[in-house]
């Protein structure tokens, strides 16, 4: 994507608008940049910022410049997994290893069972688009996200 649409994209994701407020716009910039302008790179990480104070994006900007001499797609995706909460590590984790394509309401059964509060988690993980609900209740993640989901698990 060009700068320009990935402002917009990231925006989006991050502010619910298609532009940052003023005082964001030069680290949405960096952000952008440090992201290559990869769209699933752009949503995990500005749905990640969402109400986020200031401070927490300088990190992220800190973490992305530190992940830059890895060309790594996965580095920059992991960010956005770390500041998971513990039980939602587990159900981003679950889904990327073994819950692909089940349905939803049979993966909550068995996370509630473990007190992984599945409702909160999968509100959370789809606000980040870490995991989607397909048409037919199924839960679906992107084939980056399950590389990294087993890369965390290696």
């Amino acid at each position: 994507m060009d700068p320009n649409q990935s402002l917009q994209l990231f925006s989006r994701c991050a502010f619910k608008k298609d532009q940052p407020p003023e005082e964001y716009l030069d680290l949405s910039k960096d952000i952008v940049k440090k992201t290559g302008g990869l769209p699933l790179a752009l949503k995990v990480i500005g749905s990640s910022l969402l109400g986020m104070e200031k401070s927490v994006w300088q990190e992220t900007l800190e973490m992305l410049h530190n992940h830059s001499h890895d060309d790594e797609v996965l580095e920059k995706l992991k960010i956005s997994y770390d500041g998971l909460k513990d039980f939602e590590k587990e159900i981003f984790l679950d889904i990327a290893c073994f819950f692909n394509g089940m349905d939803k309401n049979i993966a909550c059964l068995i996370w509630t069972q473990r007190k992984f509060y599945p409702n909160e988690g999968i509100k959370v993980l789809c606000q980040r688009f870490l995991v989607k609900i397909g048409e037919n209740n199924e839960l679906k993640m992107h084939d980056l996200l399950k590389d990294l989901g087993k890369e965390i698990i290696r």
